[in-house]
């Protein structure tokens, strides 16, 4: 199956079952205009509860209470003995590990308490030796002129609108919440590659990554951002199973609870708009989303109106 026949696929599929998602109304038969009035509890929510609470439970088991600086925490990883979790493993030799605890933001000293659930994925395999990918290196790929492929990017712009809602995660054989693509979009995404300018050990090396383990590098990357900014949530509070495994109420302050749009939905709408203002959307709108990074602190969503104008001319 072709570039173009995937997209066709990909963009009719979304309209067509997820019209909840991209034209929601109110009781009143209003149009909701906003992604973060959207009513997306049908489709995501428990998955996004599982698949946390699972991560948090993870990260509890990795507490090491003799790591009490970068220090001792780099000692730690050179030694191999963090706790390591295997969320992806693939048969083209690549494999994404989740280390905890992760790599703090340790005092000018060195000295600084554990972030609560932060870990480190890395990414090994075909000359990427344990790589922690940065947003810069997410984002290359769709600023390289020479190497541009607009089919190719518009089907990442559908992929990253299902990533924020969770739309193709489903329970694997032990139960666990992972992403899981059908087996036309698997195919495609084995078969093409994306190349991106990775810093290993110093140095910049150009490494072209099979789409399937991009898109899985993008993915615990919103897991990491998910289960920090989630799990201080209204949406998490209010459920009780997720409470039970943690409860942030002595944490933060009830007035400074994060709505949804924080954590993995707003990182991947974020993703969405990168590519409305790369090469292969339009450019003259860059300023403007490095002004609401800014702004916003790193991230900056697509508007509702700006991803379903991009997606109807897909």
């Amino acid at each position: 199956m072709d570039d173009k026949q995937i997209l066709k696929d990909l963009v009719n599929g979304l309209k067509k079952n997820y019209g909840e998602l991209l034209y929601p109304k109110k009781k009143d038969g209003k149009p909701i205009n906003s992604f973060s009035k959207t009513p997306y509890v049908k489709f995501t929510e428990e998955k996004r509860c599982k698949l946390n609470i699972e991560i948090v439970k993870d990260w509890q088991k990795g507490i090491n209470n003799n790591i009490k600086s970068l220090k001792d925490w780099e000692i730690f990883d050179q030694k191999n003995e963090l706790k390591e979790e295997i969320f992806y493993k693939d048969k083209l030799g690549y494999e994404i590990i989740c280390k905890t605890p992760g790599k703090k933001k340790w005092t000018k000293t060195g000295e600084s308490a554990q972030r609560i659930f932060d870990f480190k994925p890395e990414l090994n395999g075909n000359g990427v030796p344990g790589h922690v990918l940065s947003m810069s290196e997410f984002f290359y790929p769709f600023f390289n002129k020479s190497k541009s492929n607009e089919l190719m990017v518009n089907i990442l712009y559908v992929l990253f609108f299902r990533l924020a809602f969770m739309l193709d995660h489903v329970k694997d054989k032990n139960g666990k919440i992972r992403l899981k693509y059908s087996k036309n979009i698997e195919k495609y995404l084995i078969q093409n590659k994306i190349e991106t300018e990775l810093k290993i050990k110093g140095f910049k090396k150009l490494v072209s990554l099979p789409l399937i383990v991009y898109l899985h590098c993008v993915e615990t990357f919103l897991m990491a951002d998910d289960v920090y900014m989630f799990t201080h949530s209204n949406d998490w509070k209010k459920n009780k199973a997720s409470r039970k495994v943690y409860d942030p109420s002595n944490a933060i302050k009830k007035k400074n609870y994060r709505q949804w749009p924080n954590g993995r939905i707003n990182t991947a709408l974020t993703f969405c708009n990168v590519i409305r203002c790369s090469l292969d959307g339009n450019i003259s709108l860059m300023p403007e989303l490095l002004e609401q990074m800014a702004i916003k602190r790193g991230m900056s969503q697509i508007s509702k109106k700006e991803f379903i104008e991009r997606l109807e001319i897909l």
